[in-house]
C-alpha cells in the first residue's frame, strides 16, 4: 500500500508502484530504497535495472502519454516523489515546436530499441570511445541537473509551510556624508542541509511553481515590519540626521495588473508604515515588454507614495527611449559597471552616461556592488548619490543591520577604510 503525503509517497517490500501496460500518469524520483524495472520476454520476467536514491523512472508515459513499458516493484520499503503530467504538460506545449517533435521521435525510436533490446539483456558490446564518454558525461550532468530541480521545487513547497525564508538587509551608504541612509531587503533560504542559499539558486524553482508572487508579497510585508523596528531603534539612537528607507525588489509578475498594485496597497495598511521610506525595484524588461501597462501601474505605485528604483541598469535592455516616460525616482547602476570602472575607461564613461542621464531626469542615483576604496572615491567623483556593496557589508540578518543604526555608520566607515 502506498501512504500519500503531499507528493510524496511511502511504498512497501513488494509492492507494484505500476504495472507494465498501464496509463502513465507519474514520473517518480527516489529518495529512499530500491526499485526493481522489469519487462515481460516470453512469458517470463527480465529485470531492466535496479534503481536507487536519486534515480528517476516512469519519465518516458510521462512525456509522450503512451503506457507502461515496464513494471516498476519496490524491493524494500522506498520513498519517493510523485512529479505529475499536469505539471509537465504546459512546459513541453510551450516548448518550440521542433523541439518538442524531436523529443518524441526520440522517445518512439528509444522504445522500439528496447522493446528488442530486452531479447538480448546483455550489450554485445561496451562504448569505449572518447566522444561516447563525453556524450554519458554531458547525459549525467543533465539528469543531475533535472533531478536536483525536482528536489528543489519539492523542497520549497515544505520551506514555505516551515517559514524557512528570511530577509537580510545590506547598508546603503550616502556618497558625501558616508552616513548609513538605508537598507536593500534581499531574501534568503534557510536551507535544512545545504545553508544559507540567494535567490539565484531557487527564484526560478519559485517562478515555476508559480509561487514568485506570494513570496514578493511575504518580502514585502516583513520588510515593511522590519523597517518599523528600523525606525524604532534609529529614534532611539538619536544619531541619524534622517529615518532610513528599506528597499525591496519586485518580481516583473507581481506587476500583471492593477490587482497586484491593491496587494501591496493592502500590505502598506495591515503594517501601517509609511511609504515615502519604501523603495521599490524593478527591472527593465518590465518596462520594455509593456511600457504602457508598466506606466499605468508605476503611476499607482508612485500614488501610493513609494519610491521606485530601476534596477540593473544598462543591462541587456535598453531603455533609455523609455525612461522618460516613467515616474522613476532612482537608478541603480549595476555591478557589471561599478567592478570595472577604476581600470577600464570604457566602463567610466558608461557610469558618468548614466549618472548625467539621472541628473537631467531629476533622479537619484545609487551604485551596487562597491568593493574597492577606489571605486568609492570614482563614484563620488562623478557624482553618485548612494553606494552599497561588500567595502561596507555583506548582507545581514535583521539584529545584527539594526546594530548598525546604533553606532550611527562610524564602524562601516571604519571598516571600509572610507574617509569621515
Amino acid at each position: 500500500m502506498a501512504e500519500e503525503s503531499s507528493q510524496r509517497n511511502i511504498f512497501s517490500a513488494g509492492t507494484q508502484i505500476f504495472r507494465e501496460g498501464d496509463p502513465g500518469r507519474h514520473a517518480y524520483l527516489i529518495e529512499r530504497g530500491r526499485v526493481e524495472i522489469s519487462a515481460m520476454k516470453g512469458g517470463q520476467g527480465l529485470v531492466i535495472a535496479v534503481l536507487g536514491p536519486g534515480e528517476l523512472f516512469g519519465e518516458m508515459a510521462l512525456i509522450d502519454n503512451q503506457s507502461r513499458t515496464a513494471t516498476a516493484t519496490a524491493l524494500e520499503e522506498t520513498e519517493v516523489v510523485a512529479i505529475s503530467r499536469d505539471r509537465l504538460q504546459g512546459k513541453i506545449e510551450q516548448a518550440d515546436p521542433l523541439l518538442a517533435l524531436l523529443l518524441r521521435v526520440i522517445l518512439k525510436r528509444f522504445r522500439w530499441s528496447l522493446k528488442h533490446a530486452l531479447a538480448h539483456k546483455e550489450r554485445s558490446q561496451e562504448e569505449t570511445s572518447s566522444k561516447a564518454d563525453e556524450r554519458d558525461w554531458i547525459l549525467e550532468n543533465t539528469r543531475h541537473h533535472a533531478i536536483n530541480q525536482i528536489k528543489l521545487t519539492e523542497e520549497l513547497e515544505r520551506a514555505l509551510d516551515r517559514r524557512e525564508f528570511e530577509l537580510h538587509y545590506q547598508p546603503i551608504m550616502r556618497s558625501v556624508t558616508n552616513q548609513l541612509a538605508g537598507f536593500e531587503a534581499l531574501i534568503r533560504w534557510q536551507h535544512p542541509s545545504r545553508g544559507l542559499l540567494p535567490p539565484c539558486e531557487f527564484v526560478g524553482a519559485l517562478e515555476d511553481r508559480g509561487l514568485v508572487e506570494g513570496m514578493g508579497l511575504w518580502a514585502l510585508e516583513q520588510a515593511c515590519e522590519d523597517l518599523s523596528r528600523f525606525h524604532e531603534q534609529a529614534r532611539q539612537s538619536f544619531r541619524l540626521g534622517t529615518l532610513p528607507f528599506v528597499s525591496v525588489n519586485l518580481s516583473p509578475r507581481q506587476l500583471h495588473g492593477t490587482e497586484e498594485v491593491s496587494r501591496l496597497a493592502e500590505v502598506l495598511k495591515r503594517v501601517g508604515v509609511d511609504s515615502e521610506h519604501v523603495q521599490l525595484e524593478i527591472t527593465e524588461s518590465l518596462l520594455i515588454e509593456n511600457p504602457e501597462l508598466s506606466a499605468r501601474l508605476l503611476a499607482d505605485l508612485k500614488k501610493l507614495g513609494f519610491s521606485l528604483a530601476i534596477d540593473d541598469f544598462g543591462t541587456g535592455y535598453s531603455s533609455l527611449s523609455y525612461l522618460h516616460r516613467f515616474p522613476l525616482d532612482i537608478l541603480k547602476i549595476d555591478r557589471s559597471f561599478v567592478q570595472t570602472m577604476v581600470k577600464n575607461r570604457g566602463s567610466l564613461q558608461v557610469v558618468r552616461a548614466i549618472v548625467g542621464l539621472a541628473r537631467e531626469l531629476d533622479m537619484d542615483i545609487i551604485a551596487e556592488g562597491v568593493s574597492t576604496v577606489e571605486q568609492f572615491e570614482a563614484l563620488t567623483e562623478v557624482g553618485c548619490d548612494f553606494v552599497q556593496g561588500f567595502l561596507w557589508s555583506k548582507p545581514l540578518p535583521f539584529a545584527e543591520a539594526a546594530e548598525l543604526l546604533e553606532s550611527d555608520s562610524r564602524e562601516l566607515r571604519r571598516l571600509a577604510g572610507v574617509p569621515r
